[in-house]
């Protein structure tokens, strides 16, 4: 038994492990051990912490994972944003006010056009 640095109490000596990689997890192995500097046991602990936290977008049951999927597509590249629904409103409010707002709405209208064609084998309704 040890003590931790953590909270001085005494801990179990560390699970020891043994497992089996083809050749595909086997490179991305190899990969973050390069990126990071990390030890394969501290790439282990980490993966499953971040799978024990976030497991359920690997659920395929509650399709976390294709809107996840989408909202990475569609952030990626830099061509849209996420807004906050206040500032959205408060945006909404001021264009309702302006004196050109009917050209606001006819170029917002031809946006949407071409968002719905270049979306539409994406996005099922």
């Amino acid at each position: 038994m040890e003590l931790t640095k953590e909270s001085n109490a005494i801990s179990k000596p560390a699970d020891r492990v043994t497992i089996a990689l083809d050749e595909e997890p086997g490179y991305v192995l190899e990969k973050f051990k390069k990126q990071t500097s990390d030890s394969q046991s501290e790439i282990f602990r980490k993966a499953l912490k971040y799978y024990d936290k976030y497991g359920q977008i690997f659920d395929e049951k509650n399709n976390i994972n294709k809107k996840l999927n989408m909202y990475l597509e569609m952030l990626g590249d830099g061509e849209h944003i996420i807004i906050d629904v206040d500032h959205y409103l408060s945006i909404l409010k001021f264009i309702e006010d302006s004196e050109n707002k009917d050209n606001f709405w006819k170029e917002h209208r031809e946006i949407g056009r071409q968002h719905a064609d270049q979306f539409k084998h994406k996005i099922k309704t």
